[in-house]
């Protein structure tokens, strides 16, 4: 049982916002502390979806105060797969390389994002 000085879920909603970097990861810490130590239960608002994905075990995800999504942080990373890219600052000489049997190429994996998700899911987009 607990008391009233020690809740078994809080609810914070936008908790670093405004905070500066040390900030941040002292909220961080001390939400990730007590929620291990004490078996407090979080429930987090936030706008800083990246913040949200270094701490969270599940996400929902709301629009419009809809419950568009519900899901586990591993099945949210099995739906932000990571894919390939390949960056090319000269499209001409990377046509002349393509052609080529000796290829020369710059691969970077890219997992989509907390924010690439959630506007895939609510239809959006940063620029709409």
């Amino acid at each position: 049982m607990h008391s009233s000085g020690n809740p078994p879920i809080v609810i914070l909603d936008e908790p670093v916002n405004g905070l500066d970097p040390q900030g941040i990861t002292d909220i961080r810490k001390m939400i990730i502390d007590i929620n291990k130590k004490e078996n407090v239960t979080f429930i987090i608002s936030s706008h800083i979806l990246s913040e949200l994905d270094l701490i969270a075990t599940k996400f929902g995800f709301i629009d419009g105060g809809i419950l568009l999504k519900e899901l586990s942080h591993d099945e949210l990373h099995k739906n932000t797969s990571t894919s390939s890219i390949i960056e090319i600052a000269d499209t001409g000489k990377a046509r002349q390389i393509l052609k080529k049997s000796d290829l020369e190429y710059t691969i970077k994996n890219k997992e989509t994002t907390l924010e690439e998700y959630f506007f895939k899911l609510v239809g959006g987009g940063k620029n709409d």
